[in-house]
Order: structure tokens, then C-alpha cells, then sequence
């Protein structure tokens, strides 16, 4: 089950805290298809997904943008679509939400990076996570495997891999109280843009005057977390 590590709707843990789903407030949708000359990619991250996306991709060359919203997935299947994106050197955009396998990977690996005004952009841990740091240090097959393919990943896009982790020990108290309380669940974290380019991320775009980032979010669960080394 390790490797379904990022999907939304198990346990996570950050720090001390429990992570659940990213927000959204509907059912997502689950398909991927073509529309006004660029592939949409809606809900998990899956192989089978990918596949489809590559062949809608062999017929439609002229593509040079993936929209995606989502709330994650496969952690290999996630990095099976980022490396894709990046041998083809296609855009990325955000739609609603792009969370954990979709930020560690997608979105990191898009040439341009769009970001619309109310898009959600979580990250909330990877294989360099303590608790699976660990794992990884025991000889654990799988998250072995997960720590080999994402450090070559990170350094193939030119991120620094804690862009994924940093967040983990800076969890806002009111928030840790509310999340102790079931108030609210703690799911994850986005940084400004400045930190993000701080990491390494570069070519960020916004679709509209601005980005609202996490500070829109209010009571549902994710926080503004700060650059780190």
C-alpha cells in the first residue's frame, strides 16, 4: 500500500498530525480528453490515465499544454507523467487543484506553470519525509525504489526535493489546535512565489492578474509555509 501513499483519502501524517484529502468541495471528475487544443487531465494520477494521455498526445503533436486537477495519486504513476511532460517541454496549468503526486511531479516538471486565480497548489510530504525516511533507511524495498526515482526526478527539473517537506514542522498552532479539536484536518501546505523560486521553480505564470494562494483557504486546512534549507 506504500505506494499509494500520496492518494487522497489515506492516512497521512505530518509531523504529528493526521493529513487528509486536499479541499474541494464536489466529487472530482475522473477522465482526460481533449479540449481547445490542449489535453485535460481531471482527477487521480493513474497509468492507465497516462496512457491516454501519451496517445491522445501521438495523434495531436501540436499540443503544447496539460491542464490537470487533482488531488494526487500514484506516487510512480505521478512521476511517470512529470517525466513525460518534461521530454516533451509542455506547460502546465493548474485548474481547481493540484495536490501531492500532482505538485511534487506535474506540476514541478511543466515548462511554463500556469496558476489561475483560486487554483489550489498543496504540497504535504514525499519519500524525504521523516517516517519514510526512515522506511527508506531500513532497506525498505519499495520506498527504496520511490527515494532513487524522485531524487532523480528533483534533480532532473531542477527543484530542491524539500520544496516537498518543509512544511511538515511549520504547522500553524490554531491550526494543530483545530486539527486536535476534529475542527478542521490538516492537508497540507503552498509557499509564496518567491519561495517557490527560491526552491527552484521557475517559469510560474498567472492565467489571471494573480494567484490567491493558501490565505483564500480559511478554515480548510492548508497554510502558507516558508522556504527552508
Amino acid at each position: 500500500m506504500l505506494n499509494r501513499f500520496f492518494m487522497v483519502g489515506s492516512l497521512f501524517i505530518l509531523g504529528s498530525c493526521a493529513l487528509n484529502s486536499a479541499p474541494t468541495s464536489h466529487q472530482e471528475p475522473n477522465e482526460v480528453y481533449l479540449s481547445d487544443g490542449r489535453i485535460i487531465y481531471l482527477g487521480e494520477i493513474t497509468h492507465e490515465k497516462n496512457e491516454q494521455v501519451f496517445s491522445l498526445f501521438k495523434s495531436n503533436t501540436h499540443v503544447t499544454l496539460l491542464e490537470i486537477s487533482s488531488v494526487g495519486g500514484d506516487v510512480l504513476d505521478g512521476m511517470e507523467l512529470g517525466s513525460w511532460i518534461k521530454d516533451r517541454n509542455l506547460d502546465v496549468q493548474v485548474g481547481m487543484v493540484c495536490a501531492s503526486s500532482c505538485a511534487n511531479y506535474v506540476f514541478l516538471a511543466g515548462n511554463n506553470k500556469y496558476l489561475q486565480e483560486q487554483s489550489i497548489l498543496v504540497w504535504h510530504g514525499s519519500s524525504y519525509q521523516p517516517d519514510i525516511d526512515i522506511l527508506v533507511k531500513s532497506g525498505h524495498e519499495f520506498t527504496n525504489r520511490w527515494r532513487e526515482q524522485e531524487t532523480a526526478f528533483f534533480k532532473r527539473v531542477g527543484v530542491n526535493y524539500q520544496i516537498t517537506t518543509c512544511g511538515i514542522t511549520q504547522v500553524p498552532t490554531g491550526l494543530s489546535i483545530l486539527h486536535f479539536l476534529n475542527i478542521t484536518n490538516i492537508k497540507g501546505f503552498d509557499y509564496s512565489i518567491e519561495d517557490m523560486e527560491r526552491f527552484g521553480v521557475k517559469g510560474i505564470t498567472f492565467v489571471d492578474s494573480h494567484w490567491l494562494g493558501s490565505p483564500h483557504l480559511d478554515l480548510q486546512g492548508v497554510f502558507r509555509a516558508s522556504y527552508c534549507e
